[in-house]
């Protein structure tokens, strides 16, 4: 087994029903073994189909949320799993404006991590100088 870099914008794809019209998800992306945070998302169910403006969504409404992982350039290490934490709000984010009342029942999903294989090859190795800072 290697460690795996994961490295660029991670996806989050959750199909979910809505109990009202608003509510949000937070996801959280955990080294499973060590609890170490790796990367988030938030997303309000009102703008499942992108863009600035909310779309309506109906109470017993059924759509897939496109959530996007703010960038991610982190090593798991070698047998190390991955947990995702769900949750209507995190840690510097607001609650969603209906607050408890709302919540967004998740029914699955697809996670998608684009990674790195470093095998020596794809490294760039910049010239240095004899007297280059890294070379004392």
């Amino acid at each position: 087994m290697n460690d795996i870099l994961i490295s660029g914008l991670s996806t989050l794809h959750l199909d979910v029903q809505a109990s009202m019209d608003g509510g949000q998800i937070f996801a959280e992306m955990q080294d499973a073994e060590t609890g170490l945070r790796l990367g988030h998302a938030t997303m309000d169910i009102r703008y499942y189909q992108g863009g600035s403006d909310p779309t309506t969504v109906l109470p017993g409404q059924t759509v897939t949320m496109l959530m996007e992982f703010q960038a991610i350039d982190a090593i798991l290490p070698a047998g190390h799993g991955i947990r995702l934490v769900l949750t209507e709000t995190g840690e510097d984010y607001l609650a969603p404006a209906c607050g408890v009342t709302c919540p967004v029942t998740v029914n699955g999903g697809t996670l998608s991590l684009p990674h790195v294989m470093r095998d020596g090859s794809n490294v760039l190795i910049t010239p240095q100088s004899e007297d280059a800072a890294n070379n004392q």
